[in-house]
C-alpha cells in the first residue's frame, strides 16, 4: 500500500453545502458560479484537498461529473496543447509518442502498468480495477478516499475475496455526495440547485445574469471536432469495464 498520495482535488465549502471539484467537467465554471451568486458566506476553497476529517453530515455535497470518454478526449486535447499535469509526466518520461492519435493515447492510459506515470496516486494495483477518471471520481466521493480504495483494492486480490463485496459499484454505498451533475447540461443544473433546490441560499438576479452571461473557462485550444475519435473496438471494450463507475451515469 503505498504511503505517497497526490491528493490532488478541490473542497469549494459554503457551510451549508460543499461543492467538490473533479478535473475537466465545469469545475471553474461552477466555482465561480458559487462565488458571484451564493448569499452564504464562503467557508474555505483548498485545492488538493479531498474530504477527510472535515466531512459534516449536515452538509449537502454535490460534484460534476462528465462522460468518461469526453474525459479522455479533454485531457488528450490538453495535452496536444502541451499543457496539464499528466502532459508533463509524460514528457519528463520520454512518452509523447502517446499524443499520436487518441486511440495510442487511450491504449497507453488504460495499461495498469502505466499507471504511476499518470500520478494523483495512481497505482497499478488500483489500476487493475479502476480506470483514471473513476479513480479521479471516487477520490472525490469518498471521505478518507484513499483508505477505502486499497481497501477495495485489497479485498478484490485477495484470497478470501469471495468473502467481500469486491464490485467497484459497491463503493456507491459509501459516497458523501447528495447530488452529481452532468456537465454536459451544467448550465441547467446549476440553475435547478440554486433556484429550486436550495432558492434561499442564492441571488435568483444574479444566477440568471451569471448562466446567461459567462461562458466556460479553460477550453483546449484543440477541438474534440478535430479528434479521430474512432476507437478499437478492443480500447473501447477496455474503456467501458475500466470507467464502468462513470459510464453507469450515462447508460
Amino acid at each position: 500500500m503505498s504511503k505517497i498520495r497526490d491528493r490532488r482535488a478541490k473542497v469549494h465549502d459554503f457551510g451549508r453545502f460543499v461543492y467538490l471539484d473533479m478535473q475537466k467537467t465545469g469545475s471553474t465554471y461552477t466555482s465561480k458560479f458559487l462565488q458571484h451568486t451564493c448569499k452564504l458566506q464562503e467557508v474555505r476553497y483548498e485545492k488538493h484537498v479531498p474530504v477527510r476529517d472535515s466531512f459534516s453530515r449536515t452538509a449537502f455535497y454535490f460534484i460534476t461529473i462528465r462522460h468518461p470518454l469526453s474525459l479522455y478526449s479533454s485531457l488528450y486535447r490538453y495535452g496536444l496543447d502541451r499543457r496539464g499535469g499528466v502532459f508533463h509526466r509524460l514528457e519528463q518520461a520520454n512518452l509523447l509518442n502517446v499524443y499520436s492519435d487518441f486511440d495510442e493515447f487511450l491504449t497507453f492510459v488504460l495499461r495498469p502498468e502505466n499507471a504511476a506515470v499518470l500520478g494523483e496516486g495512481y497505482t497499478p494495483d488500483i489500476a487493475r480495477h479502476i480506470g483514471f477518471m473513476s479513480f479521479r471520481f471516487l477520490k472525490l466521493s469518498l471521505q478518507y478516499a484513499f483508505r477505502n480504495i486499497d481497501l477495495y483494492t485489497a479485498r478484490k486480490n485477495s484470497f478470501w475475496k469471495f468473502a467481500f463485496p469486491t464490485s467497484v459499484m459497491n463503493l456507491q454505498q459509501q459516497f458523501i455526495t447528495h447530488l452529481e451533475i452532468k456537465n454536459e447540461n451544467l448550465r441547467d443544473e446549476l440553475a435547478h440547485l440554486a433556484l429550486e433546490r436550495f432558492p434561499e441560499y442564492f441571488n435568483e438576479t444574479l444566477v440568471r445574469a451569471f448562466l446567461s452571461e459567462v461562458d466556460g473557462a479553460n477550453e483546449s485550444k484543440t477541438k474534440a471536432s478535430q479528434l479521430d475519435v474512432a476507437l478499437s473496438k478492443n480500447v473501447l471494450k477496455t474503456l467501458k469495464s475500466r470507467e464502468k463507475l462513470l459510464w453507469s451515469r450515462y447508460n
